[in-house]
């Protein structure tokens, strides 16, 4: 039988830990509801009647530009809206877009991918955003991005089993890559083209100041903090909530905690694991002057990590590298080189 003192010590020990555990719960809500001293720039927010702005106009253009589109169903039964940017090439290179972005903002990227490697181009809305199905810039778990990848490769593979495929990103898009290149997929690309990718926590993440400052950015760091806390006992019930928000006009786009841990590879699995599991041909591409990521930083870790190559883009920034005539002449080496029949 246990005696008194035992039974005081097990009680007290209870308290001590419900204690604890109300103590570290209660600083976590706390550091997620806890007002904002600083309110950005009012904007409304993106909402789904948004969703086709920019697409009609494209319409009268698909014929010109020899472009196809239609929906892929991903793997929850949702749509996946995609454009292909059409060759006679048996190589497509699916091009990923980045942050706060759709297929649109890829287009003219997309043309000129093409030009420069003769290649089929496809370009996709990640879901959340632009004609794809899901919830506005938001996942319903952390990888979801690439999950709905792997079922697009895997379309795209079973309509032309002939066809090499190279995933690209830019961006968040390069962030996703990353991951997929993790991802114990049955469908391996046969390259990787990654222009100014997030690799998120690394020598390649910029130091940056109080964020809170940008009056067009904000990133709120200690909710941020307050969820991954949650994530860490196992509680992902307010992963939905809104952490990084883009107030450009004329919407603002929140994008969702989940949704910004799925856009680049996270502990334990880092960019130099996600590297080192590429085995393919890479090319990693950053405008020197990329005011997001530590630019310089690039060349030395995709050496030190991969057989890839990766180089910097004179006088370039973040979205600048997309435009860069050297840009697509690097595209185009590397493109002859593993990929000319």
């Amino acid at each position: 039988m246990m005696n008194l003192a035992n039974k005081k010590k097990i009680a007290k020990t209870v308290k001590i830990f419900l204690l604890v555990t109300m103590s570290y719960l209660f600083i976590c809500l706390a550091l997620i509801y806890w007002p904002s001293q600083k309110q950005t720039v009012v904007l409304p927010d993106y909402n789904a009647s948004d969703r086709h702005l920019g697409y009609d106009h494209l319409a009268s253009k698909q014929n010109k530009d020899n472009t196809t589109t239609e929906f892929i169903k991903t793997e929850s039964n949702e749509k996946l809206f995609i454009r292909k940017f059409l060759s006679d090439a048996k190589v497509s290179i699916v091009l990923l877009h980045g942050i706060a972005a759709n297929s649109i903002d890829m287009y003219q990227t997309a043309l000129k991918l093409r030009h420069a490697t003769g290649a089929q181009i496809i370009t996709p809305d990640l879901r959340g955003h632009g004609l794809s199905d899901g919830k506005m810039f938001s996942v319903d778990y952390v990888g979801q991005y690439e999950d709905d990848i792997e079922k697009l490769l895997l379309h795209l593979k079973s309509t032309e089993p002939e066809h090499k495929i190279i995933l690209a990103g830019h961006s968040m898009g390069g962030g996703v890559a990353l991951r997929y290149a993790i991802k114990h997929s049955s469908l391996i690309p046969d390259g990787y083209l990654l222009l100014a990718p997030n690799f998120g926590e690394g020598p390649t993440q910029k130091k940056t100041e109080n964020s809170n400052d940008n009056n067009f950015v904000n990133f709120n760091v200690k909710r941020f903090i307050g969820i991954i806390m949650l994530n860490s006992i196992g509680i992902h019930i307010l992963d939905d909530e809104t952490v990084l928000t883009f107030n450009f006009p004329p919407k603002r786009k929140s994008y969702t905690y989940a949704a910004v841990m799925s856009a680049q590879p996270v502990r334990p699995q880092t960019s130099d694991v996600a590297l080192a599991a590429i085995k393919s041909p890479l090319l990693v591409l950053i405008g020197s002057k990329d005011e997001v990521f530590n630019a310089p930083q690039y060349p030395d870790f995709v050496s030190t990590y991969s057989s890839g190559e990766s180089y910097l883009i004179d006088g370039a920034n973040h979205n600048g590298v997309l435009a860069k005539d050297q840009t697509y002449i690097e595209i185009k080496k590397w493109f002859k080189k593993f990929y000319s029949e």
